[in-house]
């Protein structure tokens, strides 16, 4: 089949039917079709497009995005949220999407977002427990959007940090001359907290910025705002605080939700909301929507021995350090297994020191110990390693080599005595040295003092009063006799 037969197949067949008939894979036709410059058409794509964008209208209705922008709220929303905890992200090179996720204490937070940001928010979802989150987290997603990538660029850069992942910088001066009072208010949401008489929005210190860089952007925000912000500093954090404590709360107030009333230390707040028909609804429908977390009781929460039910394990720990019942309950007494010398572990016949394993303890311990072969040949009757680690070790090497017993012996035969004993190697090293220094004996005696001299002040070790007497208790505490090299005099 030539170039122009496949060219006319495809007008009414497709390319997997093709390499079917041919037996040829798909991926080679391919190639083959852009080296002759074919463009595919794009008919069987736009189809499948068009049958799924029905589907899901059927199934979504009004959640599906129209090809709109966002208005001025919603990026006063999106900046708020990004520098707070949500993320933009990008799919493939021409497009980006938010996501915001929350814990289930602040439903109704999320919920707000949700409704905020429509007709772009969809799919709201919930992740279970696990053993780094203590409860139900919620969240949602904003379909792919051209104008998402200008706050992909906007807030991540180029650095990569522990996890492999673009490091968020809310650092620049370009997003804090964006800020109003909406803005403020969703990142106060997200990461605020009731500092004194006022708020604070905490931001934790990272090696990506200084003091002096955030105070420079926060007089960026005051002459934005009118409102005379400074920055506290606190053991871990830095904290972004207002002087004019009424002016700034007064600001932000009619777009803080009365959830969050606590971070701003009054409950008249959140007036925005009320002009929602959904915000009604909601005001009277969360309420029966119970605390999904792990528990014992069949309600899904957490039971002290005095019958009261709490909602987290958090809450749990704090009630039972007051709780006079919980204190006052006998403790019952759990006797641990029995332990087996030899068996679970070993004891160095030396200094006491209990572990399963004894032989990076000979090696490394900061207490002069003998080495492998010496501590064989003192306690001959000694372990090294226990029963355990030894039946452990046979396994694996059983699994590994078709033999409990393997040891490599040829790594063990390689021993510095044997490499100097060897006469073939020690021909090499005199060769080797006559070649490059002209004796076969050569040894780098200045370098060696140099060395000595740069780390310790003298030109041979036992000149150092510490070294010469910590040597000499290490040979008595081996061989039960001290052996010195110099005698070291008092004055040096």
């Amino acid at each position: 089949m030539n170039y122009e037969e496949i060219v006319e197949y495809l007008q009414t067949g497709s390319l997997k039917c093709l390499s079917e008939k041919l037996n040829i894979p798909v991926f080679t036709l391919r190639r083959y079709l852009q080296k002759h410059n074919y463009k595919f058409p794009d008919i069987h794509k736009i189809e499948k497009t068009k049958r799924m964008r029905e589907d899901f209208l059927d199934i979504y209705g009004d959640l599906v995005a129209p090809m709109k922008h966002f208005t001025e709220f919603q990026k006063q929303l999106l900046l708020g949220s990004l520098c707070g905890d949500s993320g933009v992200y990008m799919v493939g090179t021409g497009g980006a999407y938010l996501r915001c996720e929350h814990s289930w204490k602040q439903l109704t937070y999320a919920k707000t977002k949700l409704e905020l940001l429509k007709p772009f928010s969809f799919s709201p979802y919930i992740n279970k427990p696990n053993k780094k989150n203590q409860d139900y987290q919620v969240g949602f997603s904003c379909h792919t959007s051209e104008e998402l990538v200008y706050y992909r660029n906007l807030f991540y850069t180029e650095t990569v940090n522990e996890k492999n992942h673009l490091q968020k910088n809310i650092f620049k001066p370009e997003i804090w001359l964006m800020h109003t009072p909406i803005s403020l208010a969703f990142w106060l949401m997200d990461d605020g907290k009731k500092y004194g008489a006022g708020f604070g929005i905490v931001i934790g210190k990272h090696y990506y910025y200084t003091r002096t860089v955030l105070e420079q952007n926060v007089d960026l925000m005051n002459k934005r705002l009118g409102i005379d912000l400074y920055v506290a500093e606190e053991k871990l954090c830095y904290m972004i605080c207002a002087r004019k404590k009424a002016a700034a709360i007064e600001k932000v107030k009619d777009y803080i939700l009365p959830d969050f009333s606590y971070k701003i230390g009054i409950k008249e707040c959140g007036k925005f909301y009320e002009q929602f028909d959904w915000w009604q609804a909601w005001k009277s429908q969360k309420k029966k929507y119970l605390i999904p977390v792990y528990g014992t009781s069949s309600n899904g929460s957490f039971l002290c021995v005095c019958g009261k039910s709490l909602g987290t394990r958090i809450a749990l720990a704090r009630h039972k350090a007051t709780c006079k019942v919980y204190r006052n309950k006998p403790v019952q007494i759990v006797e641990k297994k029995h332990e087996k010398e030899n068996v679970d572990h070993v004891v160095c016949q030396y200094c006491g020191y209990k572990a399963r394993d004894i032989g990076a303890h000979l090696r490394y311990s900061k207490k002069p110990h003998p080495n492998r072969a010496e501590y064989k040949s003192l306690y001959q009757a000694a372990r090294i390693a226990c029963q355990d680690v030894e039946r452990v070790r046979k396994k694996t090497c059983e699994k590994t080599y078709g033999d409990p017993n393997y040891r490599n012996s040829d790594l063990q035969s390689i021993t510095l005595t044997k490499v100097f004993s060897d006469p073939v190697l020690l021909e090499r090293i005199r060769k080797t040295k006559q070649e490059r220094y002209g004796n076969s004996g050569y040894v780098n005696v200045e370098a060696r003092k140099r060395t000595l001299k740069e780390r310790y002040g003298v030109d041979n070790p036992m000149k150092n009063k510490e070294i010469a007497e910590k040597t000499s208790k290490t040979m008595k505490l081996l061989y039960g006799k001290a052996w010195t090299v110099l005698k070291v005099k008092d004055d040096l």
